[in-house]
């Protein structure tokens, strides 16, 4: 797998970086499954060229098995802009630095390319651009970009061309909800849509298979950056 995301490795800043880190984790756990990340980072004076991402970066973002971790690599792509993931980050610099990566993405010879948001298509549309690579790609939707609240006219058209042109070069589209998939299909109506919840980390797998007594009550916890964009009252 050929995974593209801006956010990945630390610092991450918010939850399209939790969930990447999530879906990657699962993919490792499927026995022989090779995973190829191309990420952003934050750029520095000693931090200007793409980095090969070692080990020890992975190990500290994902906790896995020193056999998975010898089935991940990747690189990361120093960006002047930070802590943001919307059409004011350094999307086009992402996009045009990956490209540079062209020899060593074709030498994993990928199956599948896991493009997340609007941001991992636009890489892989250079990709295909400058490449020619012919793998399919999927878009995963962990943010409908174009139904933001409080954004400007200007950015709700600029979200919604990339967001119909990222499904429309999909083979899948993946939604993290019901109501993320209704508002994907507003922007393109489309069969291709589909549902995907988050996965479900191990350690909370182990616990929800552990036997509780009858009067034991569980608990559930929603933490939400307080930002009108999150509808925080919605879960309340």
């Amino acid at each position: 797998f050929l995974v593209l995301s801006i956010e990945f490795i630390d610092p991450i800043f918010s939850g399209n970086g939790i969930a990447c880190r999530s879906l990657v984790r699962s993919l490792l756990g499927v026995p022989d499954s090779c995973v190829f990340v191309v990420c952003g980072c934050l750029a520095s004076v000693d931090l200007t060229k793409p980095l090969r991402i070692p080990s020890e970066t992975f190990q500290s973002s994902l906790s896995v098995s020193e056999e998975q971790l010898e089935r991940i690599e990747g690189f990361a792509v120093p960006l002047e802009k930070w802590y943001r993931t919307d059409m004011h980050c350094c999307y086009s610099d992402f996009a045009s630095e990956a490209c540079k990566l062209a020899p060593d993405i074709a030498h994993f010879k990928a199956d599948k390319c896991l493009a997340i948001d609007w941001t991992g298509t636009r890489v892989y549309r250079t990709l295909r651009k400058e490449m020619g690579i012919s793998m399919d790609a999927e878009y995963f939707a962990f943010c409908c970009y174009s139904f933001l609240s409080g954004i400007e006219e200007f950015e709700k058209q600029f979200y919604l061309d990339e967001e119909t042109e990222s499904i429309a070069l999909a083979s899948n589209v993946f939604a993290l909800c019901q109501a993320d998939r209704e508002k994907l299909n507003l922007i393109k109506p489309t069969d291709k849509v589909h549902i995907l919840l988050p996965p479900l980390r191990q350690d909370l797998h182990r616990l929800a298979l552990q036997d509780h007594p009858p009067a034991a009550r569980r608990f559930v916890t929603c933490c939400l950056r307080l930002h009108p964009s999150k509808n925080v009252e919605v879960f309340v």
